[in-house]
């Protein structure tokens, strides 16, 4: 990991939660609805993919539940969408693998890409069989953004952008996340929070005039702080990581900035 993600990892401060994360709820308005198969296939497809039903090929199996397999149109790429009766059902399914870290990774039995993502009561997966030994990273996932893109709706996802700038920088949070309630097999009622942040920091002068930043930031549930940091060639530092409690349009983020002697704070706000 270099410099600038791991110091920026530190900005984050992030405390990761799983997808499906739960806590009490307080609140019985709007449980989430159960997704059919129909629903998901048809929202897919109205974004764009192409997809056929594959019949009899093995795919792997999440708590003894067998996927429905879709075959991406001009591509090897399968989609396997696991459908639980509840989204506790899903949330205990997700055991079988790292929703806090993984983009994708190989399934060792089947020797394939796997890469899973949740949609209430579902899991949908990006799945390329056979992989053979190519790395992660030369491996084409034609449609992976449509699918990330299908999740998020199906899930109700919402997004709040806070942006700031000062003389000499300008920067953005941009929070993207789902928050919605359901009831166990007991009748007890929960919610599920999944969401990322993402905060990109902007030089607007030369950025070849900057020799390292430092900087502190307080934001909802924390702060952190950091030194040494250095610029990309177009004058930016950035991360991504999950966010922990829900965002409200009226949360303010303060980031502090220090560099060659001069320092500026911005007060970030929801546009």
């Amino acid at each position: 990991m270099n410099r600038v993600v791991c110091i920026l990892s530190i900005l984050l401060s992030l405390s990761l939660v799983l997808t499906g994360c739960t806590s009490p709820a307080t609140e019985e308005n709007d449980l989430a609805k159960p997704l059919s198969l129909a629903e998901i296939v048809r929202a897919l497809e109205e974004n764009g993919l192409k997809l056929s039903p594959v019949r009899d090929e093995s795919a792997p199996e999440l708590s003894n539940f067998k996927p429905a397999v879709y075959q991406i149109e001009d591509s090897d790429s399968r989609l396997l969408i696991y459908l639980f009766t509840t989204i506790e059902q899903r949330r205990e399914a997700e055991k079988e693998y790292d929703p806090r870290t993984i983009t994708a990774h190989f399934h060792e039995t089947y020797k394939a890409l796997f890469s899973p993502f949740s949609a209430k009561n579902a899991v949908i997966a990006y799945y390329i069989p056979e992989v053979g030994e190519r790395e992660l990273g030369s491996i084409p996932m034609p449609g992976i953004e449509t699918v990330r893109a299908t999740v998020f709706a199906l899930n109700n996802g919402q997004e709040i952008v806070y942006a700031g700038e000062s003389d000499s920088w300008e920067a953005q949070v941009v929070v993207r996340y789902h928050h919605y309630f359901f009831k166990n097999e007991k009748g007890v009622l929960y919610n599920d929070l999944n969401g990322t942040r993402e905060v990109l920091v902007r030089y607007k002068l030369d950025p070849k005039q900057v020799e390292t930043v430092d900087f502190s930031m307080t934001r909802p549930h924390g702060g952190s702080k950091g030194s040494g940091l250095t610029l990309s060639s177009d004058g930016t530092i950035g991360d991504i990581g999950s966010i922990n409690h829900v965002p409200d349009k009226n949360d303010v983020y303060t980031l502090t900035l220090q560099w060659n002697g001069n320092e500026e704070t911005i007060n970030l706000q929801a546009k």
